[in-house]
């Protein structure tokens, strides 16, 4: 399973599942490279905040469904005045539609939507 974690959480030997891109889409790290300190901070002088992870038998539960993150992903890009195109332009949208299900009691309409699709249920 893939998850997307500040670079405040990466752990020593955890497994990039995209790549690093800059804003020019070129590869800065590959997916499947084996994360370490060095890594985490050339992060941060890139000002990179989150990557996405490889997370293997994980006893964490997610505090949202697979529903929840579509019903999150597509509120948030209903919001946007332009269509993301580039991958850092996605990752943007996916990040921000974590912090969005993290903060969902501060947006009601997003709580709303999410309350609604459980009552259809």
């Amino acid at each position: 399973m893939n998850k997307i974690i500040p670079i405040g959480k990466i752990e020593e030997g955890m497994i990039l599942s995209e790549p690093i891109l800059n804003q020019f889409s070129q590869i800065l790290i590959p997916s499947g490279v084996l994360l370490t300190d060095f890594h985490k901070t050339m992060l941060a002088r890139w000002h990179i905040t989150y990557v996405s992870v490889i997370i293997e038998d994980s006893d964490e539960v997610s505090a949202y469904s697979e529903d929840d993150y579509q019903i999150a992903y597509n509120y948030v890009l209903s919001k946007l005045l332009w269509v993301p195109s580039f991958a850092i332009e996605n990752d943007l949208l996916k990040a921000t539609t974590i912090y969005y299900l993290n903060n969902k009691n501060k947006f009601p309409e997003l709580k709303e939507l999410l309350n609604l699709v459980k009552e259809e249920k």
